[in-house]
Protein backbone atom coordinates (compact mmCIF):
# COMPACT_ATOMS: atom_id res chain seq x y z
CA UNK A 1 0.00 0.00 0.00
CA UNK A 2 2.47 2.80 0.71
CA UNK A 3 3.93 2.31 -2.99
CA UNK A 4 0.90 3.33 -4.55
CA UNK A 5 0.54 6.29 -2.18
CA UNK A 6 3.88 7.36 -3.18
CA UNK A 7 3.06 7.22 -6.76
CA UNK A 8 0.06 9.43 -6.54
CA UNK A 9 2.20 11.49 -4.23
CA UNK A 10 4.77 11.90 -7.10
CA UNK A 11 2.07 11.85 -10.17
CA UNK A 12 0.47 15.28 -8.10
CA UNK A 13 3.64 17.15 -7.52
CA UNK A 14 4.29 16.37 -11.26
CA UNK A 15 1.17 17.97 -12.13
CA UNK A 16 1.72 20.88 -9.84
CA UNK A 17 4.71 21.54 -11.22
CA UNK A 18 3.61 21.73 -14.72
CA UNK A 19 0.50 23.86 -13.71
CA UNK A 20 3.13 26.77 -11.79
CA UNK A 21 5.64 26.12 -15.47
CA UNK A 22 2.39 26.83 -17.61
CA UNK A 23 1.49 29.58 -15.21
CA UNK A 24 4.72 30.92 -15.64
CA UNK A 25 4.56 31.01 -19.35
CA UNK A 26 1.04 32.68 -19.51
CA UNK A 27 2.44 35.58 -17.42
CA UNK A 28 6.33 35.75 -18.73
CA UNK A 29 6.74 39.64 -19.34
CA UNK A 30 9.40 41.52 -20.81
CA UNK A 31 11.14 44.48 -19.67
CA UNK A 32 12.78 47.09 -21.45
CA UNK A 33 14.42 50.18 -20.21
CA UNK A 34 14.10 53.24 -22.88
CA UNK A 35 16.56 56.12 -22.15
CA UNK A 36 15.17 59.32 -23.85
CA UNK A 37 15.74 63.29 -24.02
CA UNK A 38 12.47 65.05 -24.55
CA UNK A 39 14.47 67.38 -26.53
CA UNK A 40 15.72 64.70 -29.17
CA UNK A 41 13.16 64.43 -32.05
CA UNK A 42 13.61 60.75 -32.87
CA UNK A 43 13.59 59.58 -29.35
CA UNK A 44 9.71 61.43 -29.64
CA UNK A 45 9.12 58.91 -32.01
CA UNK A 46 10.31 55.60 -30.52
CA UNK A 47 8.53 56.86 -27.63
CA UNK A 48 5.41 57.20 -29.56
CA UNK A 49 5.99 53.57 -30.80
CA UNK A 50 6.52 51.98 -27.10
CA UNK A 51 3.75 53.77 -26.05
CA UNK A 52 1.89 51.58 -28.95
CA UNK A 53 3.63 48.42 -27.97
CA UNK A 54 2.69 48.95 -24.88
CA UNK A 55 -0.81 49.24 -25.28
CA UNK A 56 -0.64 46.46 -27.27
CA UNK A 57 0.54 43.69 -24.50
CA UNK A 58 -0.75 45.46 -21.35
CA UNK A 59 1.17 44.13 -18.20
CA UNK A 60 3.13 41.64 -20.27
CA UNK A 61 5.39 44.55 -21.69
CA UNK A 62 7.05 46.82 -18.83
CA UNK A 63 8.80 49.88 -19.70
CA UNK A 64 11.16 51.65 -17.56
CA UNK A 65 11.71 55.40 -19.12
CA UNK A 66 14.90 57.17 -17.98
CA UNK A 67 15.43 60.79 -19.05
CA UNK A 68 19.12 61.32 -19.59
CA UNK A 69 21.66 64.39 -19.49
CA UNK A 70 22.46 64.76 -23.32
CA UNK A 71 22.83 68.90 -23.80
CA UNK A 72 25.33 71.28 -21.80
CA UNK A 73 21.63 72.70 -20.06
CA UNK A 74 19.75 69.04 -19.29
CA UNK A 75 20.06 69.06 -15.18
CA UNK A 76 22.62 66.39 -14.33
CA UNK A 77 21.55 62.73 -14.16
CA UNK A 78 20.16 61.09 -11.21
CA UNK A 79 22.88 58.53 -9.43
CA UNK A 80 20.32 55.39 -10.83
CA UNK A 81 20.57 56.70 -14.36
CA UNK A 82 24.37 57.25 -14.36
CA UNK A 83 24.33 53.36 -12.40
CA UNK A 84 22.60 52.36 -15.48
CA UNK A 85 24.32 54.24 -18.32
CA UNK A 86 27.17 52.99 -17.26
CA UNK A 87 26.42 49.47 -16.81
CA UNK A 88 24.36 49.24 -20.34
CA UNK A 89 26.87 51.72 -22.26
CA UNK A 90 24.40 54.46 -22.81
CA UNK A 91 25.54 57.30 -24.46
CA UNK A 92 23.61 58.69 -26.73
CA UNK A 93 19.35 58.66 -27.29
CA UNK A 94 17.21 56.96 -28.25
CA UNK A 95 19.00 53.84 -26.28
CA UNK A 96 16.47 50.79 -25.50
CA UNK A 97 17.36 47.88 -23.45
CA UNK A 98 15.96 43.94 -23.80
CA UNK A 99 16.48 41.30 -21.73
CA UNK A 100 19.33 43.16 -20.38
CA UNK A 101 21.17 43.89 -23.27
CA UNK A 102 21.60 47.02 -25.19
CA UNK A 103 19.86 46.73 -28.67
CA UNK A 104 21.93 48.28 -31.32
CA UNK A 105 19.31 48.42 -34.54
CA UNK A 106 16.80 50.55 -36.01
CA UNK A 107 14.23 51.17 -33.66
CA UNK A 108 10.76 50.90 -35.15
CA UNK A 109 7.81 49.68 -34.37
CA UNK A 110 7.96 46.74 -36.61
CA UNK A 111 11.25 45.50 -35.89
CA UNK A 112 10.66 46.26 -32.07
CA UNK A 113 7.57 44.26 -31.86
CA UNK A 114 10.09 41.52 -33.39
CA UNK A 115 12.86 42.21 -30.66
CA UNK A 116 9.81 42.04 -27.84
CA UNK A 117 8.31 39.14 -28.94
CA UNK A 118 11.31 37.08 -29.46
CA UNK A 119 11.61 37.00 -25.50
CA UNK A 120 8.32 35.36 -25.72
CA UNK A 121 8.55 31.52 -24.74
CA UNK A 122 4.57 31.48 -25.53
CA UNK A 123 3.34 34.17 -28.15
CA UNK A 124 1.10 36.49 -26.72
CA UNK A 125 -1.66 37.97 -29.19
CA UNK A 126 -0.01 41.00 -30.31
CA UNK A 127 3.11 38.87 -31.40
CA UNK A 128 0.39 37.50 -34.65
Amino acid sequence: MPRKKGRKNEEIMKLVFIAIFILFLLTQRVRLIFFTNDRCEAAKTVENALIELKQAFGPRVEVERYEIHIFEDDPPDSPEVVKLRKEYGIYGVPSIVVGGKLINDRYTKERLLELICARFIIKPGACR
